[in-house]
């Protein structure tokens, strides 16, 4: 599993001064970033007290943690069908 650097959306990049670094995506393809950006920006927009989804790393955090679920999947499948029976306990 590779890391996918990719540029922010319009919205984020809207929102975010020049001279930012991109996001690196482990779990979402550019497409699907794209989307979890535009619907965080939607669901949770910046107001006059607080910042909102994109400035607070809301898509980064759906990133990562999709991106341990997934590992996590993988160590128990590779768990119960690799490891010999009766090795346990």
């Amino acid at each position: 599993m590779g890391v996918a650097v990719l540029p922010q959306s319009r919205a984020a990049a809207a929102s975010k001064p020049a001279g930012t670094q991109p996001v690196a995506y482990l779990f979402l393809n550019s497409e699907e970033a794209a989307f979890v950006e535009a619907a965080a920006s939607r669901l949770i927009p910046d107001d006059d007290q607080w910042p909102g989804a994109l400035k607070a790393g809301v898509p980064s955090y759906i990133d990562k943690q999709l991106a341990g679920l997934v590992f996590i999947a993988w160590l128990v499948c590779y768990f119960f069908v690799f490891m010999p029976r009766g090795s346990i306990g």
